[in-house]
């Protein structure tokens, strides 16, 4: 665990001989885990993110975080089903933005670039398989957000 654009999760099923990494799709630094046993466990970071698993892997992690009214983006309608709704916060200082949509596997989906007088965008999402996905928009200095979205 740590800090940085993906905070690393590593993984043993071996008791330590081999290890593998999980992406956690979040951006906050991830300081304390816990596990009650070798599928339910729990990861807390910076924020207020907390990082749930019922799986032991990336695959049945839930993220929920603290939005602050300060907050540069809010997704709707979510879960979703054919398009997606983003609206941009034009408040705070940033002008330029890198959007990024990755799939809970953290394989690169979609990558634009925005300004904050964009406000709302829409994106079709039909291209896309129903399950988890995790939307990033990252700021020209430096403020990150990342939301989680699913596809129904």
């Amino acid at each position: 665990m740590g800090d940085g654009p993906f905070e690393t999760i590593v993984k043993t099923i071996d008791g330590g001989d081999t290890w593998f990494t999980i992406n956690s799709g979040t951006t906050s630094g991830l300081n304390a885990v816990y596990f009650s046993d070798d599928y339910n466990g729990l990861i807390a970071g910076h924020g207020g993110v907390v990082l749930k698993t019922t799986s032991g892997g990336i695959t049945g992690f839930e993220e929920s975080k603290l939005v602050s009214p300060n907050s540069l983006l809010e997704i709707y309608p979510n879960p979703f089903t054919r398009k997606v709704s983003i609206n941009l916060n034009p408040s705070g200082n940033w002008s330029i933005g890198q959007i990024t949509l990755f799939d809970q596997n953290g394989k690169l989906i979609q990558n634009d670039i925005v300004n904050k007088s964009s406000e709302k965008l829409t994106i079709s999402t039909d291209h896309l398989q129903p399950g988890v996905y995790f939307f990033q928009l990252k700021t020209s200095n430096g403020i990150s957000e990342t939301r989680k979205m699913i596809k129904l």
